[in-house]
């Protein structure tokens, strides 16, 4: 026999499973449960040390070969090489250490989500325990405001609503029912259970206990969450190939390098290593590991100032690399407050603008504005609204704007709309006080207020699902007066209702008596059925941000693709989806029943396919985000409730709402959005693919650097001149005179970086384009250096000069090519010269230390150099200016082939 899952079950069948009852368990029966299924709390998945944390500040290819780099120099007693390695190494693990050692704490923020005390019912008493010591089998009580504390099945419901929203996505609070449900449903659709974690939005009840701890839903969640693997980032990731090619290229040089030296030219082994050495030093971009934390670092500060904190630093470019971000609807692309967006009379349609419940908006007909309390019927359907409502709403007694509201937000947004006409809540409740009331029932979806009115007459407002409504209307009101409502008119309210709820709203009927019927002692359906007048019908929905909109639009220019995920229903998340520019007309979308029969591999083409998912549990919104990874998708996460936890953690970029988002959320995201505007994405993404053009600028540099070394000194072995630089004036280049510039570098005004679609996932970090400019523009500065080199050395001039020389003339290619490398496309003279103050101030403090180490004597002796001469300057500008100037002719040339190619 299948057993049948809790919601399934009758309520005698889950205590005959459990052993329970009504009266609760016996505290004896209670300790041995205790014992036997764990506390009521979720298990924390072990810390990283603050140890570990900074020792994988060094996990990279790039710095095991600054390591080796460092022990060979101390080994042949070149401890000043060694030590400033050591000091660069040591610099960037610190920086990165900082950024990333404040610890994970995501399953304390989960745990965070029961509530301390619980009141249960043990043996017939009313007991008040610690939220941990709760067993299934226990019966909690729950009312207006507590805390669930443990998955349980509903066995008492007195108008009992609970905001799931953090769960399961879905705005709207859930009215909850005793009564067994026998089809399979999503977590979203079980309305007799109550789930750990959520909030009692209003009325009371009773519920027995099924799961505790682990077993519960959100404890699924944070198993999830503790086996989603760390996810690299398409930068960590293009890194580390970058570290596997610098170490091919070291090998290759070196074995070249000692070929050359043993073989060809007969040199002494120490001078063969101290060539090998030099040849080592010049191939590692020492500055690269420096730079790129400060990039990143820098785009943190950056984001930080456009409301995006980055919780991670490898985020920052991660974030510039998205192809699909997967939002969720509640609180991120909508308000996660209802709005009633739509009123209708018999004969009107009434559109409501403003947002949320905000009182200011306007109503319109036939987009006419009109005066609410002018048209009788308009504000007779408002005050019925009003009146047959539980929510609060606290004004000010002189603008009557909104000071507190609590409540249904179904009920509040009624309440907003009657303020936004013009109406006094306050002089209205006291106008009509409330004497009697049917509540509202889910199985009756319909609700009754009694109230007394003046001249002893006594109104009564109802409300409720359109077609149940209707049966109970005998009248309607016809240019003001009380006219019989038929069979067809009733047909047409429906199909009023029907259009309505195909735009996404939510809709609910209004009626009122007013007549003698009133006055009598009889309240109940059967009574009232046939003498209701029909007031109207209102259209509610949780709006769409208009912010979002725009910002999803420069998505789709930027090539990044919107995939809608929530736990809400299909129609509504179809109909905010087509207003925000996700979907298409015509376009469907798909719900997470269908997802739990499909493969892995029929799932990675749904992902492809439709834009719009709904009815979504956590475990599907993983497999969504996994089976876009699976395809070499960066995947971006959106979300703010617990159920998107698990989302977050697996996403390449999980992006955590800061305002209505739970502490799950965040602790599981890279990233917190301040002000939960979804338009903050798109500017964190702007800034990402900013810092990302900005690293590749940075990059392009140092290669430029590392590859003319290189160059420089594989030539002058080849045709038997003496070595032009020694390791330490490598070191002094590739740290002081580059790192000088690399850093301010990155600090380069943003290009145009949001009209193209981002990198590949497997785009090397060194493009085809970067290798071209590469091969450009190094051979040109070897070439430069070489040459000069060689030309004092057939002057006569001292060993010790010409390398003084070469030495200069290489740091002079690098501050121009410092300059080239602002942009790769527009002239130099075309970019605001104080564009960035930064890279200026870099290229002055090179300038001077660059004059230090040649006209300082103690640095001089150091650094094995002489003082040059004005004609010497004169020389080493001209040559190494070389670059310069070639740079803008190719500059030049492509712009003119790119504007012609346009005109045609």
């Amino acid at each position: 026999m299948i057993k049948l899952e809790w919601y399934q079950q009758t309520i005698e069948e889950v205590f005959s499973h459990l052993q329970t009852s009504r009266a609760g368990l016996a505290d004896q029966e209670a300790k041995a449960r205790l014992d036997k299924y764990g506390l009521n709390q979720l298990l924390s998945k072990k810390k990283e040390s603050r140890l570990l944390i900074f020792i994988k500040q060094f996990k990279s290819p790039l710095i095991y070969i600054l390591l080796f780099a460092a022990l060979v120099s101390l080994f042949v007693g070149k401890t000043t090489n060694a030590l400033v390695i050591l000091f660069v190494l040591g610099s960037n693990a610190v920086m990165g250490f900082i950024q990333e050692s404040r610890a994970q704490s995501t399953m304390d923020s989960l745990k965070e989500l029961s509530s301390p005390k619980a009141k249960i019912i043990r043996s017939g008493e009313i007991k008040e325990i610690p939220t941990k010591e709760i067993v299934p089998g226990d019966i909690v009580l729950v009312e207006s405001g507590s805390k669930v504390p443990a998955d349980a099945r509903v066995i008492e419901s007195v108008r009992l609503q609970v905001d799931e929203s953090a769960l399961t996505g879905e705005s709207q609070s859930v009215y909850k029912v005793v009564d067994s449900i026998k089809l399979e449903t999503t977590v979203a659709d079980r309305l007799n259970m109550l789930f750990a974690g959520t909030v009692i939005a209003s009325g009371r009840g009773k519920a027995v206990v099924v799961s505790t701890g682990m077993d519960t839903e959100i404890g699924k969640i944070a198993t999830i969450i503790q086996s989603a693997p760390e996810v690299k980032t398409p930068f960590q990731l293009r890194m580390e190939a970058f570290g596997k090619i610098i170490i091919f290229i070291v090998l290759a040089q070196v074995t070249f390098a000692f070929l050359v030296g043993w073989f060809i030219r007969r040199l002494p082994f120490y001078e063969i290593f101290m060539v090998v050495l030099s040849q080592t030093v010049s191939s590692i971009p020492e500055g690269l590991p420096v730079a790129v934390t400060v990039a990143l670092a820098v785009g943190m500060q950056r984001m930080a100032k456009r409301k995006a904190f980055v919780r991670k630093l490898a985020a920052v470019e991660g974030l510039g690399s998205a192809t699909f971000i997967c939002s969720d609807k509640t609180g991120t692309l909508t308000q996660n407050e209802m709005t009633s967006r739509r009123i209708a009379t018999m004969d009107q349609i009434i559109e409501i603008t403003g947002a949320g419940y905000d009182t200011q908006g306007e109503f319109l007909i036939d987009g006419n504005k009109i005066e609410p309390l002018k048209n009788r019927e308009i504000e007779l359907l408002l005050t019925v609204a009003s009146l047959c409502n539980n929510a609060q709403w606290k004004t000010s007694r002189d603008n009557n704007s909104r000071l507190e509201t609590s409540g249904d937000p179904t009920e509040i947004a009624y309440l907003a709309a009657a303020v936004k006409s013009g109406i006094n809540l306050e002089e209205l409740n006291a106008r009509f006080p409330r004497i009697d009331e049917i509540p509202f029932e889910s199985h009756i979806q319909m609700m009754a207020t009694k109230h007394k009115g003046g001249d002893n007459k006594k109104m009564i407002c109802v409300k409720g699902a359109p077609e149940k409504i209707v049966e109970i209307c005998g009248y309607y009101l016809k240019d003001g007066k009380v006219t019989e409502l038929t069979d067809p008119l009733r047909e047409e309210i429906l199909l009023s209702s029907e259009r309505m709820a195909k735009d996404a709203l939510r809709v609910l009927v209004f009626g009122f008596s007013e007549d003698d019927n009133a006055q009598s002692g009889k309240f109940d359906w059967d009574f009232l059925k046939r003498k209701i007048i029909f007031t109207g019908l209102i259209g509610n929905i949780d709006p769409p941000r208009q912010e979002a909109k725009k910002a999803i639009g420069i998505c789709k220019n930027a090539g990044i693709k919107i995939i809608m995920i929530t736990g809400d229903h299909l129609s509504t998340a179809e109909a905010v989806a087509l207003e925000l520019g996700i979907r298409e007309k015509g376009d469907e979308g798909i719900v997470g029943d269908l997802l739990n029969h499909m493969t892995d591999e029929e799932l990675d083409g749904a992902v492809k396919n439709f834009t719009v998912f709904a009815r979504i549990e956590p475990k599907h919104k993983y497999r969504i985000v996994k089976a876009l990874q699976r395809q070499n998708e960066v995947v971006a996460m959106t979300g703010d409730g617990v159920n998107d936890a698990p989302a977050l953690a697996a996403a390449d970029i999980g992006v955590a709402m800061g305002i209505t988002g739970t502490d799950v959320a965040k602790e599981s995201s890279s990233m917190v959005i301040a002000d939960d505007n979804f338009a903050t994405i798109v500017d964190a993404i702007e800034e990402g693919r900013g810092i990302t053009a900005n690293m590749r600028k940075t990059i392009l540099y140092l290669l430029c650097s590392s590859t003319t070394e290189i160059l420089v000194l594989i030539s002058t072995l080849a045709i038997g001149a003496p070595l032009p630089l020694f390791a330490l004036q490598i070191l002094w280049i590739n740290l002081i005179t580059d790192g000088a510039l690399t850093v301010n570098l990155i600090m380069e005004p943003k290009e145009d970086v949001m009209s193209h679609p981002p990198d590949k996932k497997k785009e090397p970090l060194l493009t085809k384009r970067l290798i071209k400019l590469l091969l450009f523009r190094a051979p040109i500065m070897a070439a430069g250096i070489v040459g000069l080199f060689i030309y004092e050395i057939n002057r006569g001039m001292p060993l010790v000069y010409c390398r003084s020389v070469a030495f200069t003339t290489l740091a002079v290619t690098q501050w121009l090519n410092g300059v080239n490398c602002r942009s790769d496309t527009k002239s130099i003279f075309k970019i605001p010269f104080l564009g960035n103050k930064y890279l200026l101030f870099g290229l002055a403090l090179a300038i001077i230390l660059q004059l230090a180490v040649l006209y300082m004597p103690f640095l001089q002796n150091i650094f094995s150099t002489v003082m040059l001469s004005l004609t010497d300057w004169v020389k080493i500008i001209i040559v190494g200016s070389i670059v310069f100037w070639l740079e803008e002719i190719r500059k030049f040339i492509a712009n003119v082939r790119l504007s012609t190619a346009d005109k045609k």
